[in-house]
This record gives structure tokens, C-alpha cells and sequence, in this order.
């Protein structure tokens, strides 16, 4: 069982900060969020903070937004990253403002059946990948490649 660590306001401050410095985000996060050990990023509704959880055993709680690079086990971000899933860059994609690399759609399908691919663009570190008005998750910029970060599970199965 993991353990599960209610954010205070500054820790989902920083959070906010990570996403404004990385993405150019602002705009209104209103949920609660929970974070493991391993410095993963779950948000739920925010009335949840007045359920008593001392008597369950809670292995996943709400909505995998993303992942805090180099997150330690004192509740404190030493990294400024945050890597996001694909239903965290939906969250934030229609409100950031940089490091969106905008792909076509031969691409895309490559990208989501788990391909790193070669794009060129100025960005560079973590990136939103978009295809039309669809986010695609988050991508890491190398050169001219950008590095999938889509789980195994989450691959589309086909032949083209």
C-alpha cells in the first residue's frame, strides 16, 4: 500500500509554480492533491479533505495528473519538473502558453503507438505534444527527438 500526502497550499503553490515556469500556465487548479513517495501527482475534488481516511487502506485516490521530477520523501520539489499525463496536459494544454510542439497526424499515430519521433522545434526539457485540439501527454525534447513517456498499457495496437 502507498502512502498517500495531502499538499498543503504551498506545496500546490509550487505545483502552480512548476506549471507557470514549465508551460506558461495560469490559470485555476481547483482540486485537492495528493502525492506518493515517488513523487506522484494525484488530484481529486476538494471536499474530499474532510473524509476521515484513517481507517481505509487506499491504494489509488482520484485523478493521475502527473509526475514531480525528483521529488523526496519531506514533501519538498528539488527539481523543476513536472512530467504530466495524458489527462494532466488536457487539464492544463487549452491554457498553456510554451512548450507546446503542435505535431501532424503521422506523427501523432506514431507517437501513440509508443514511438519516440523526430520533430524540430525551439522548445526544449518537457513538453506538451498537441495534434489539432487532442493533448497528447508530455514528451521530453533531446535535440530534434522528443522521448515517449506514454505507458506500454496506453499504446494503440494497430497496423497502419
Amino acid at each position: 500500500m502507498q502512502k498517500l500526502t495531502i499538499l498543503n497550499s504551498k506545496q500546490i503553490k509550487q505545483i502552480k509554480t512548476l506549471l507557470t515556469e514549465q508551460y506558461g500556465f495560469y490559470g485555476e487548479l481547483d482540486y485537492a492533491f495528493f502525492v506518493n513517495s515517488k513523487g506522484k501527482v494525484y488530484i481529486l475534488n476538494k471536499e474530499i479533505k474532510d473524509f476521515d481516511f484513517s481507517r481505509l487502506r487506499i491504494d489509488v485516490l482520484g485523478l493521475y495528473f502527473g509526475t514531480i521530477e525528483k521529488y523526496d520523501n519531506q514533501n519538498k520539489i528539488r527539481d523543476k519538473t513536472i512530467r504530466l499525463t495524458i489527462e494532466g496536459s488536457q487539464l492544463i494544454g487549452k491554457k498553456a502558453k510554451k512548450n507546446v510542439v503542435e505535431i501532424p497526424y503521422n506523427l501523432m499515430r506514431l507517437w501513440m503507438k509508443g514511438f519516440d519521433i523526430e520533430f524540430k522545434h525551439e522548445a526544449e526539457g518537457n513538453i506538451l505534444l498537441k495534434c489539432g485540439s487532442d493533448f497528447l501527454g508530455t514528451g521530453k525534447k533531446k535535440g530534434k527527438q522528443i522521448l515517449n513517456y506514454i505507458p506500454k498499457s496506453r499504446y494503440i495496437l494497430c497496423d497502419d
